[in-house]
């Protein structure tokens, strides 16, 4: 195989009829310069079958053990990877026609290393669909992702394989970041100067769901303090009061963790003491991360008006 444009990674396990939209959206690409490595862990439905009725010249597959963790499939997709420039596509979420062509237009534009994209965002059970916008990328990004959360959507997100080659950066396969190993892996990217450009418009959809791994809250939220604390305390180099970082980035993720509950409808009364606490702890921290969340669902708003 000749060297691509681009690698599509492709995790999966036990997702055939999902796994089967995702390839086909890759197959339907106006952009043609790319392969697909499908990382499968072990699936016992018809996983190969499906993988084996599409063109076999575009696709590399490989069964490997996993034992759950996404993480360890990506980075084997990464080893395994010809291209120059790695695209992400989870199994159970697909691409509109255009994303390669738009995403590669953009590269051959601007001097960065990774791309993302907006997405539908489309629930499952209720149907519901909303357009979902990442970024905005900003001076002194790594801080700013660290502190007020992750903007950036693995599905929709290619990145330069020299820059992730040269810097060492992977997917982190603890068992403690499970569901959140992406987070990490772009707060890497930042934290070494990685320069990130957000496309405004939506190329994809991402369909949330109760296979989903990060659906649990509790057990999402769990292996994202573990990722946070890990930067704070062993990673980070801006602030040297790391106490006083971490009593803020903590203040700021247990706030979010509330409001999640709150909107899934899993609150307790607890919980309201816990905000109350974290607000007159934080106030001016808490109104900048709120004001944020509002930035973003009013452009959604606007946006699924257009």
């Amino acid at each position: 195989m000749s060297k691509p444009f681009f690698s599509v990674i492709i995790p999966t396990y036990n997702r055939s009829s999902l796994l089967n939209k995702a390839i086909k959206s890759v197959f339907k690409q106006n952009f043609n310069d790319y392969e697909i490595i499908i990382i499968d862990s072990n699936s016992n439905d018809n996983t190969e079958e499906i993988i084996k009725s599409f063109d076999q010249e575009k696709i590399i597959y490989k069964k490997i053990e996993t034992i759950g963790n996404i993480a360890k499939s990506r980075n084997e997709g990464i080893k395994s990877s010809n291209g120059t420039w790695l695209a992400f596509l989870d199994s159970d979420d697909e691409w509109h026609e255009n994303k390669l062509k738009k995403t590669h237009l953009v590269i051959q534009n601007n001097n960065i290393h990774t791309v993302c994209t907006n997405m539908w965002i489309i629930e499952q059970d209720s149907k519901k669909k909303q357009i979902y916008r990442y970024g905005p990328y900003t001076d002194q990004f790594y801080k700013s992702l660290l502190i007020f959360g992750n903007c950036i959507s693995t599905s929709s997100s290619v990145v330069n394989k020299d820059f992730i080659t040269k810097n060492n950066i992977n997917f982190n396969e603890r068992q403690d970041f499970i569901s959140t190993e992406d987070f990490d892996f772009f707060l890497n990217i930042a934290r070494k100067q990685g320069k990130f450009f957000f496309l405004d418009a939506p190329l994809g959809n991402q369909f949330i769901h109760s296979m989903g791994v990060s659906t649990n809250l509790d057990k999402h939220y769990k292996a994202l303090f573990s990722v946070l604390y890990e930067h704070v305390f062993k990673i980070q180099d801006f602030a040297q009061n790391k106490e006083k970082l971490w009593s803020k980035v903590r203040a700021n993720y247990e706030f979010r963790f509330i409001l999640q509950k709150y909107k899934s409808g899993k609150i307790i009364g607890a919980d309201f003491y816990q905000l109350i606490r974290i607000l007159i702890k934080n106030p001016k921290n808490i109104i900048i991360f709120t004001l944020k969340i509002l930035k973003n669902k009013f452009l959604n708003i606007i946006t699924n008006i257009k």
